[in-house]
């Protein structure tokens, strides 16, 4: 689907000046026909996942970003509306199952439409990120109700994920999102995540909800101040 500069700038919460800038600055993929820009919707989270891990300007920007925002605590929330679960599964299939069968019914969600499009959506493209982290996601089903949930699974040996470094993964952030703008932002969120090495190894350890909700909370925190605080 082709999306216009000004849908852009409203799905990533963010200024039309600033989308123009990502173009041009962090080659956000886009194209001209009849000299409009025009942009890709799977092609722009492809670039937040790629991108999000290195560079928090696109997860905060100090023009659009206030303290008490949605997106100051959106991990963090997403995780209290979900769980931490530790998994037998030895499988990506298996895994996917496990875990869809463990929350389906809380979210609200039919179980086997839900595995059948995750597993369809690893089929497109592997959600593994690298670092032994994935996020299983798919946008064809946006969950019902006002809150995002991120289920994080913790298989007890790591699961061959097709990741490009070949690393088996130790953790799965399962993201469930309940609009098109908040699955992008947690998607960002996750990747940047992964680029703090000390926690996202703490966290592949194990790790209970209460102590990885608290981890959580502090990370955001200080990114939000880190924008705040830029000159």
């Amino acid at each position: 689907m082709d999306l216009k500069l000004e849908e852009v700038a409203s799905l990533l919460h963010v200024s039309i000046s600033t989308v123009e800038r990502w173009v041009q600055e962090f080659d956000l993929p886009s194209y001209r026909l009849q000299g409009q820009l025009l942009f890709s919707r799977a092609e722009i989270e492809r670039w937040i996942l790629q991108e999000s891990s290195k560079n928090d300007d696109l997860l905060f920007n100090k023009e659009e970003n206030q303290e008490g925002s949605w997106q100051t605590f959106s991990l963090y929330r997403a995780i209290h509306k979900g769980d931490v679960v530790f998994i037998e599964s030895s499988s990506r299939e298996g895994a996917i199952d496990e875990v869809i069968s463990h929350v389906g019914k809380d979210l609200g969600i039919d179980r086997a439409t839900m595995v059948e499009l995750l597993i369809d959506r690893e089929k497109l493209m592997t959600t593994a990120l690298g670092a032994e982290v994935a996020i299983p996601h798919t946008r064809e089903c946006l969950i019902r109700g006002p809150h995002d949930v991120v289920v994080v699974a913790l298989p007890r040996k790591p699961i061959d994920w097709k990741a490009l470094d070949n690393k088996g993964v130790k953790a799965l952030f399962f993201l469930f999102a309940c609009d098109d703008k908040r699955h992008l932002n947690l998607l960002a969120k996750i990747a940047h995540l992964t680029s703090n090495k000390t926690l996202i190894e703490k966290i592949k350890e194990g790790v209970d909800k209460n102590t990885l909700m608290h981890w959580i909370k502090d990370w955001e925190q200080t990114l939000s101040q880190k924008v705040l605080t830029r000159v």
